[in-house]
């Protein structure tokens, strides 16, 4: 009876930290503040897509010889922290940790291509074992030294930093950017970014567009700092073109930022009427579709609620209209 107490705590042991490694809590800064997720398959097989030639433009990028080429990749997905600095990424060559926290996946046709991907992970990088799992760091200098390789299932591989790796249920995004996703349609590509947890590098931000954008949208750049939260969503065959979705900090910030967005809309819609008459005079439906577009371009703000939206809508017979517009 003693013997198996001692065997069983022995086992507890040896088991409870490789339990907390696998889990490392994540300082708050080392959190994602921003994600992204872009399904290139949903875009390659829309109408638009066809109409333009845009899987005939990939085929061509696309090489034997490359390990994934544009025609290959399904989906990308990832996530960011913020730095502490933009000072963090001066002078940086990619032969040295990155300062941030990071996660990319790549989403592959078939296993096939993938074997090719990680072939060429293989070749360039050494494997480290870390919890009993095979990772890979690049050793030839053409990656960030804290950024690790490793194939997930038949057709996906990940490049990311151990500290998100290692995250059980992939649990590394701030409170703020899960209540944006939440919030984000479920469209071909989806970004959302947590402003409120990176405050000192968007006031950098903020400074760095100051000096060097357009003096007379000054007033505009001030409506930065007011923001807590960015959605961006696009898709080609849904209601809507694109989507931008801005959180305000508080009552009174939300409703210059209202402001600042309805002056520029109207400056948008204003700038875009010579442009839709001589789009007419060449295609009389694409020009239209555009005077659709236009018109119905606006911004959005529930009663009650911190959130606004601006929305390029997708106007009927849209990808008929280019295709006219591109016969001709």
């Amino acid at each position: 009876m003693r013997a198996t107490i001692l065997l069983t705590l022995a086992m507890v042991a040896l088991l409870v930290p490789r339990v907390q490694a696998q889990s490392k809590q994540l300082e708050e800064k080392q959190k994602a503040i921003a994600s992204f997720d872009i399904r290139f398959e949903k875009v390659r097989d829309s109408d638009l897509a066809e109409t333009l030639g845009l899987k005939e433009l990939v085929k061509r990028f696309s090489s034997p010889r490359q390990t994934a080429g544009p025609g290959d990749i399904t989906r990308i997905t990832g996530a960011i922290s913020a730095p502490d600095s933009m000072e963090d990424f001066k002078g940086f060559n990619g032969r040295k940790d990155l300062p941030i926290e990071m996660s990319l996946r790549l989403e592959l046709v078939d296993s096939e291509v993938a074997d090719k991907v990680m072939a060429g992970v293989k070749k360039s990088g050494e494997p480290i074992e870390i919890n009993g799992k095979t990772f890979f760091r690049a050793t030839d200098g053409s990656a960030p030294s804290n950024l690790l390789a490793h194939r997930i299932g038949d057709t996906t591989v990940e490049m990311a930093t151990e500290a998100y790796l290692m995250q059980s249920g992939r649990e590394f995004f701030t409170e703020g950017l899960n209540a944006l996703l939440d919030k984000t349609p479920d469209e071909a590509v989806r970004i959302a970014v947590d402003f409120s947890k990176a405050e000192s590098f968007v006031k950098e931000l903020q400074d760095l567009i100051d000096e060097n954008g357009p003096p007379n949208f000054s007033a505009y750049y001030e409506l930065i700092g007011g923001i807590s939260g960015l959605r961006l969503t696009a898709d080609v065959e849904g209601a809507n073109l694109l989507t931008l979705g801005l959180t305000g900090k508080s009552d009174d910030q939300t409703e210059e930022l209202e402001g600042g967005l309805k002056s520029l809309v109207g400056i948008g819609q204003m700038m875009s009427m010579g442009a839709v008459g001589q789009i007419k005079q060449q295609s009389p439906k694409l020009g239209a579709a555009v005077e659709t577009i236009v018109n119905e371009l606006k911004v959005d703000r529930a009663e009650g609620s911190n959130d606004i939206e601006v929305k390029i809508v997708h106007p009927d017979g849209f990808a008929e209209a280019v295709k006219t517009m591109i016969g001709n």
